[in-house]
């Protein structure tokens, strides 16, 4: 699970006692490992903090390698820029913009030394950071898999708002979809996933892509009614209902490397156990399904995406039945 985070620039400043800047300095490597594993760092497009910040993690970074590459990784890949919010006072600045930006964006803390009334749940200096309730809740979503149906549904909803709610494009890996004797199972577990992304998602998604397997040659009386199934009752109904454009491609897996399944976006990458067909038969309750936070799954996903392309469908004038 994603969690969220803003820096104060202030928190980078040196302290005057030499055993607190090396307490600091350890709590720092603490959170930037920690947003790599499954964080994010909000900035807003007014103030443009991590600006400051960068330039006092260019100053820091020339005594200290390890920190300066920690956060040039932090602000290459997980930085999110908030739009500035209405109301946003034309003044802030300080310990005012901090506060401003944790609301908006709803940061689960904020690193800083100063007071700040919040109403984000954790306020904690970079010295204080390892022992903190907001890195044992972050350790505890990252190391551990949680199955959705023992989640209650405010923990699914929950699930679905960090996952989504920062999303700019989506992918589905999953090789059953085009395997399946009936994809309405499948759908129905992606359309979950994508109502979930319209409440909660901030920007909006043109593309979804899927990526699956056709079947084998002799599991299929009809490749024709195949093909008409995966067009109609998935790729149209996905458009139609959530206004996406959606790529189906069907790889060539002669090695047996595509076998789990996973949802990707920009910043979240999630192993599904049992994949995206996950309610049982009467349309409600829930597969046990783990689900596992790891963005060291992304090379596998780049794997699949290597494969060899069979078929590939964007529209139906380009889709045909599989040869």
């Amino acid at each position: 699970m994603l969690f969220s985070s803003v820096i104060d620039p202030e928190a980078l400043n040196p302290l005057p006692n030499e055993s607190a800047n090396l307490r600091a300095r350890d709590g720092l490597i603490f959170f930037l490992r920690g947003v790599i594993a499954n964080g994010i760092v909000f900035d807003d497009s007014r103030t443009r903090m991590l600006e400051l910040v960068a330039k006092k993690v260019d100053e820091a970074g020339r005594r200290d390698t390890q920190l300066g590459a920690l956060f040039t990784e932090v602000l290459k890949l997980y930085k999110v820029r908030l739009p500035v919010p209405n109301g946003f006072p034309l003044e802030a600045e300080g310990a005012n913009a901090l506060k401003a930006t944790c609301d908006f964006g709803k940061a689960d803390c904020l690193l800083s030394r100063r007071s700040v009334a919040l109403a984000s749940k954790c306020l904690v200096a970079p010295e204080d950071y390892s022992l903190s309730s907001f890195e044992d809740d972050r350790r505890a979503a990252s190391e551990h898999a949680v199955s959705l149906d023992r989640m209650s549904e405010k923990e699914r909803e929950k699930f679905l708002e960090r996952i989504f709610k920062h999303a700019r494009w989506i992918r589905i890996y999953d090789k059953q979809i085009g395997r399946s004797q009936d994809v309405r199972h499948f759908r129905d577990g992606i359309a979950w996933l994508l109502k979930g992304r319209q409440r909660h998602g901030l920007f909006a998604a043109d593309f979804l892509d899927i990526y699956t397997m056709a079947p084998r040659q002799d599991s299929r009386s009809n490749l024709r009614d195949w093909q008409r199934e995966l067009e109609e009752d998935l790729r149209q109904w996905l458009t139609r209902a959530f206004g996406l454009k959606v790529r189906i491609y069907f790889k060539a897996d002669p090695d047996g490397i595509f076998h789990a399944r996973y949802l990707q976006t920009n910043l979240a990458c999630v192993q599904l156990d049992r994949g995206f067909d996950l309610f049982r038969r009467n349309g409600t309750l829930f597969f046990k399904n783990l689900i596992r936070f790891d963005r060291g799954l992304v090379g596998e996903m780049r794997e699949i995406q290597n494969l060899e392309d069979e078929v590939v469908w964007t529209d139906p004038s380009n889709t045909r039945p599989y040869p």
